[in-house]
C-alpha cells in the first residue's frame, strides 16, 4: 500500500478476535488482549483507500480507535455502500 504512514489502532470484538488473533496481517502489528475477549491491534501502515477496504472487510466486528480521520473515512465509505445498495434488488 502506498501513501503517508500512519499509526492505526483497531479494536476487534470477541467473535472477530477468534479469526484475527492467529494471523500476521502486517509486519508492524502489535496485538493486545482486552477484557471481554476483545483484541486491540496497532499497526503503522500507509494511509490508503486499500486500508479502508481492508478494515471494512471485518464488517461490524472492528472499530477504528484512531486516527480519527481514518475512522471518518471508514464510516463515510460504509454509508456510501449502504446508499448505493438501498432499494436495489439482487
Amino acid at each position: 500500500m502506498r501513501g503517508p504512514r500512519i499509526e492505526v489502532e483497531l479494536l476487534f470484538d470477541k467473535e472477530t478476535t477468534a479469526w484475527v488473533k492467529d494471523r500476521i496481517w502486517h509486519p508492524s502489528q502489535q496485538l493486545t488482549r482486552v477484557p471481554g475477549g476483545k483484541l486491540r491491534m496497532t499497526i503503522t501502515i500507509a494511509d490508503s483507500r486499500e486500508l479502508v477496504g481492508w478494515i471494512l472487510s471485518f464488517g461490524s466486528g472492528v472499530r477504528v480507535v484512531r486516527p480519527n480521520g481514518l475512522r471518518v473515512a471508514v464510516v463515510e465509505e460504509a454509508d456510501s455502500i449502504l446508499r448505493r445498495n438501498s432499494g436495489s434488488t439482487l
